[in-house]
């Protein structure tokens, strides 16, 4: 075997495993600060997922390769929205908590407003429209952070769990 599919095996296998651990860890993020999942997917997950897309659009742009990373914008957002979303209903229907949606399904049009009035309207993306969708992105964080924060704040169950940790051992829950 030649010493590209060895380390494309090699890379695959590391990748699956990888993903394995960054799902697991997520799940128990979720789990010790009591949040819903949605939002620590919409969150450490996207973010993690999305580091390599970054990579290689930032990559593309330094080499004036502008079109790869645009079509890896648009590719990816479809590829999330369609693949990922049907693999996973596929997989294991669930119900919807209509309330946790609102949020991220909000940005993800606003984001995609945006970004289709610089190509339909001005036919460029500058750098301000960088800085523009970057912002988006950083309130959307920013958001996301203090909403997860209400929700831990405002469920009473959730309020006297931790309450009653913080009794039992002090140095655990913070």
């Amino acid at each position: 075997m030649s010493d590209q599919v060895m380390l494309f095996v090699f890379g695959l296998i590391l990748l699956i495993k990888g993903g394995d651990w960054f799902v697991g860890g997520a799940g128990a993020i979720a789990r010790r600060l009591h949040l819903p999942e949605i939002l620590i997917g919409a969150t450490v997950v996207s973010i993690g997922t999305t580091l390599p897309e970054v990579m290689v659009s930032a990559t593309s742009a330094v080499q004036g390769i502008g079109g790869i990373a645009y079509g890896n914008a648009i590719g990816s957002v479809i590829c999330n929205t369609a693949l990922v979303a049907a693999v996973t209903v596929a997989v294991r229907p669930s119900s919807v908590d209509r309330n946790s949606l609102i949020l991220p399904i909000g940005f993800f049009f606003l984001s995609a407003i945006f970004y289709a009035f610089n190509a339909y309207v001005f036919g460029k993306f500058t750098r301000g429209s960088g800085i523009v969708l970057l912002a988006i992105f950083l309130f959307y964080m920013v958001v996301t952070v203090l909403q997860m924060k209400k929700i831990r704040y405002l469920n009473p169950r959730l309020r006297q769990e931790i309450c009653r940790k913080k009794l039992k051992n002090p140095t655990k829950v913070k």
